[in-house]
């Protein structure tokens, strides 16, 4: 292969493996910079134009919400990673294939998932913490809280209902909602009856797409400590219904994902910046059929790349890793481009 790269070894694997984890994070710092500046933004004034700029860009760039927000989602990309090996491995385990790949390939997905899974839920509760004390709207509605008071409840399920300003069906933990954002119990946390009707996000959506990703994160949590538990009993390789478990729970991080953003952005709402600029204000003057063309034009494609790319994973997932490669001879060459060059050389 080129630059002898079969020949390799670990050693050129593991920094090509670094650079694109290097890359991948230098790419998600940026993009959750930016997103996490219109959640909180600072270090900006208006221009004389009307416009916003910036006049401090390190205060744009390590904006409250970025350090807790960036380590949500790079520990949700390691766990949805991890599940779809789990899965992969949990299958190949079930239909008999691959065992020893798959073996190895469970270990490191348990693990991933057992030590991973924790971190990423305090991660998770530090990124409410701030969005608690920079976006009190968002917090009220995906908790479902319409009454501001102290010894908030931790609202387990519920149908909100927006009209008449109640959940209906509700289940509840009287002060637990206080407790689990840090505040005492003689603090007084805001609902959503101190917002104006056009100030509150979409109540409905953002509680649940909450409670999705939650619960996904618990499930994540479970599987991690039931594969850690198998795995020092010395059953992680026969615990069949563990490993059906997992196949059924490889879409979670994915799941987990989406709901995670939805909240985020549906709950930014009705901003783009929040508190400062309103989504309404900052529609481009495009006329509706132009937007129309295009959002469709994405859906046809992206719907397209997405089939593709699922059936293809689903593909590899049923034909279980090549194990017939040769092993290697101890008279080779050292694994480096530049071994393979010389043993190739005439």
């Amino acid at each position: 292969m080129l630059f002898g790269w079969k020949r390799a070894g670990p050693g050129l694997h593991f920094f090509s493996t670094c650079m694109v984890a290097i890359g991948t994070l230098f790419s998600a710092f940026w993009i959750l910079s930016a997103n996490s500046w219109m959640q909180t933004p600072q270090g900006w004034t208006w221009a004389e134009d009307g416009t916003m700029i910036a006049t401090n860009f390190m205060d744009v760039i390590f904006n409250p919400s970025l350090p807790s927000r960036f380590a949500h989602m790079v520990l949700a990309a390691f766990l949805t990673t991890a599940m779809v090996v789990a899965g992969a491995s949990a299958f190949s385990l079930l239909k008999k294939r691959a065992i020893p790949e798959s073996r190895v390939a469970l270990r490191m997905a348990v693990l991933m998932m057992a030590l991973v899974t924790p971190v990423q839920i305090v991660a998770g509760h530090e990124s409410g913490i701030v969005a608690g004390e920079h976006q009190p709207a968002k917090v009220a509605a995906l908790e479902g809280w319409w009454t501001t008071q102290a010894q908030q409840p931790t609202v387990l399920i519920g149908w909100p209902d927006e009209s008449a300003e109640t959940n209906h069906f509700e289940l509840a933990v009287p002060g637990l909602g206080s407790a689990v954002n840090n505040a005492g119990p003689e603090e007084v946390l805001p609902g959503l009856d101190q917002f104006e009707e056009a100030d509150r996000p979409p109540v409905w959506i953002v509680f649940w797409s909450f409670r999705i990703m939650v619960g996904m994160g618990l499930a994540m949590l479970t599987l991690g400590i039931w594969g850690a538990a198998a795995w020092a009993l010395k059953r992680l390789d026969a615990s069949t219904w563990y490993h059906r478990a997992l196949v059924l729970a490889a879409p979670s991080g994915f799941v987990a994902v989406l709901t995670g953003w939805i909240t985020a952005e549906v709950g930014r709402q009705p901003y783009v910046v929040y508190g400062v600029l309103r989504t309404a204000d900052a529609v481009s003057p495009v006329p509706a059929g132009s937007v129309a063309t295009s959002l469709l034009f994405f859906i046809v494609v992206y719907g397209i790349v997405f089939s593709a790319g699922a059936l293809y994973i689903l593909r590899l997932l049923a034909k279980g890793p090549d194990s017939d490669e040769p092993v290697p001879d101890s008279n080779q060459p050292p694994g480096t481009p530049l071994g393979a060059a010389i043993e190739e050389a005439p």
